[in-house]
């Protein structure tokens, strides 16, 4: 069965929310995320986007999370086992 990108978006975040688990807040910016964490340049990253894209996704993590450092990012990204330490 395919079901479109909205649809199971919508069907996961259901049934996190009945199960008790919070959903994650960061669906596209984890790549990111996850390079800032293990101390990679965004400068450099490996995605397919170009650097100013890499930190304005950066940005977007901040704010959505209300964590206004690299320090905060690179815990979160350890909590949500993103990396390892």
């Amino acid at each position: 069965m395919y079901l479109s990108p909205g649809i199971s978006e919508a069907v996961v975040d259901a049934f996190l929310a009945k199960s008790g688990v919070p959903p994650d807040p960061l669906t596209g910016e984890r790549e990111v995320l996850q390079l800032v964490a293990e101390a990679k340049s965004t400068r450099r990253s490996r995605g397919s986007w170009g650097y100013k894209t890499a930190e304005l996704y950066r940005t977007r993590i901040m704010k959505k999370i209300s964590i206004h450092g690299t320090t905060g990012l690179v815990r979160y990204a350890l909590r949500r086992a993103l990396v390892q330490s």
